[in-house]
């Protein structure tokens, strides 16, 4: 099932309402190999397919997905950085709080809620 789910995701001739949706069951999914075949859509032109490998992430607390999602929180898509400000936010460590301090002065009130709230928290 991870490899069908990956190769959805993969298909850039797919739309992007399917590849969003095979992005966030691999995320429900939680195989440790679903996080490698989550990051690269961070990347990609549909800002849809961005949000969703963003937010499903939020299985996986793993130094490199960190690293992704702080380059996330300052993509050009408010929906993206909402998604890598929520899952950020519900990682422990301490580097994802070093990620969330980037978007303090985000220009979405809904990204900067998100994390204030999580920096008030710690």
């Amino acid at each position: 099932m991870v490899d069908a789910l990956i190769g959805v995701l993969r298909n850039k001739a797919e739309i992007p309402g399917v590849r969003g949706a095979a992005a966030r069951s691999l995320g429900r999914v939680g195989k440790d190999r679903a996080v490698y075949a989550l990051l690269d859509p961070l990347k990609d032109e549909s800002d849809y397919v961005r949000g969703s490998a963003a937010n499903a992430l939020s299985a996986f607390g793993k130094p490199e997905v960190i690293d992704a999602l702080g380059v996330a929180i300052q993509d050009t898509s408010e929906m993206v950085r909402l998604y890598a400000a929520e899952t950020l936010s519900t990682f422990k460590d301490l580097r994802a709080l070093d990620q969330l301090k980037k978007a303090q002065n985000d220009s979405s009130d809904k990204v900067r809620y998100i994390v204030e709230k999580r920096l008030k928290s710690t």
